[in-house]
């Protein structure tokens, strides 16, 4: 979840413009051109999936979940999704914008009322901060949209993980941070403006967040291995995550440094927003799915057509409500490489999922794939 997040918008294009054109891709050539990463230990494994809005096309399980056991990489592999988590943050908020419980332009103050007092940082000539009055508190939208004025993780993020508060327990650290700049003024990405709409969420609900999520997205989605806290069965599943080591020339097992460990502990180990999702390709596709049928998934209405609407307008720059938008695609990546987009105007979607950080290869190897699908273009 690095502060400047960019899709790959030539993968995107690729992709969709070969579905278009051909329907579908062929297993052996995604497989082709993967492979080499993992028999020259430069990568390990990947998960892919091609889907329309109602059907899986494909799905390519190449290499190994665990390097050193050669678990191979299956079809119910369990990935830390990261920031593709906060689409489904937004349709939580949407949800209740639907119910009339909460409006996407009043300020965060009117649920949370420790946000009242909400102050802007401003930079002195000698190095010193000066703490302004704002000229206006963020909205529910601008928190989605990463206009609300704030940094990317807070301080005790940062220190002790992005899940290791209850979402309300979080929004009151949040409250004392000063913003960078004035609401609705700027972009910057951030996990916090996210979490604080989950914190939202809970006080309107009534609900815990990750119950909430549970309740009216992920089982109605059929999306059962959908999680924030995983089981002590599901950790078995999870993907490795693997880095670079330098001095080894070699990929090196390690832990994904956003979150708390132990991963199924669920007494100190909380739903957070931005990021915190762990799923399966096959269950994740069923949420974009949802949205490329304007809110509708096996004849079930998650969300109305205006919310999704709502969701994939721009904002600002190119991004809407929880979304990244980039001409006719719109979805969201995460930090340890996985990627789901849509295709707007046919509904094709792709996900693609690694678990990987500072690899040198990992981005050679999504161009790869890039240029295994444009083959399909002659």
């Amino acid at each position: 979840m690095k502060k400047n997040r960019k899709f790959d918008n030539r993968l995107s294009v690729l992709l969709f413009l070969v579905l278009g054109l051909t329907g579908l891709a062929q297993e052996n050539e995604i497989a082709n051109v993967l492979q080499p990463y993992v028999d020259s230990g430069e990568m390990p494994g990947f998960v892919t999936l091609l889907a329309t809005k109602d059907k899986i096309l494909q799905i390519n399980t190449i290499g190994y979940a665990d390097v050193a056991a050669q678990t191979p990489m299956n079809n119910d592999t369990i990935f830390w999704i990261a920031s593709s988590s906060k689409p489904l943050a937004a349709a939580a908020v949407m949800i209740l914008v639907d119910e009339g419980k909460i409006d996407l332009d009043e300020s965060i103050a009117t649920y949370l009322p420790e946000f009242r007092d909400l102050k802007l940082a401003v930079p002195n000539d000698d190095g010193t901060i000066l703490l302004k009055k704002l000229a206006k508190l963020p909205t529910i939208r601008q928190c989605l949209s990463h206009t609300g004025g704030w940094r990317f993780l807070s301080p005790y993020m940062q220190r002790f993980g992005i899940d290791s508060l209850p979402p309300v327990r979080a929004a009151e650290t949040y409250a004392m941070l000063a913003l960078n700049y004035e609401p609705g003024t700027q972009y910057l990405y951030s996990n916090i403006g996210i979490n604080i709409t989950s914190a939202v969420v809970e006080k309107v609900s009534g609900l815990p967040f990750g119950e909430f999520m549970k309740q009216r997205i992920f089982e109605p989605l059929g999306m059962k291995e959908t999680t924030y806290v995983p089981t002590s069965e599901q950790v078995k599943r999870i993907a490795k995550s693997y880095r670079y080591d330098n001095e080894k020339k070699s990929l090196q097992e390690t832990k994904i440094h956003f979150l708390t460990y132990p991963l199924d502990d669920p007494h100190h180990r909380y739903a957070e927003a931005g990021g915190g999702i762990f799923s399966t390709a096959p269950e994740i596709v069923r949420f974009f799915q949802m949205l490329a049928n304007d809110g509708k998934f096996q004849g079930k209405q998650i969300l109305t057509v205006k919310s999704v609407e709502e969701m994939r307008t721009k904002q600002t720059g190119t991004y809407g409500l929880g979304l990244g938008l980039f001409g006719d695609f719109y979805g969201h990546g995460g930090a340890y490489g996985n990627d789901a987009v849509i295709h707007k105007p046919t509904g094709h979607i792709a996900i693609y999922m690694v678990q990987v950080t500072g690899v040198p290869k990992q981005n050679e190897a999504k161009q790869q794939y890039q240029k295994a699908l444009q083959t399909f273009l002659k």
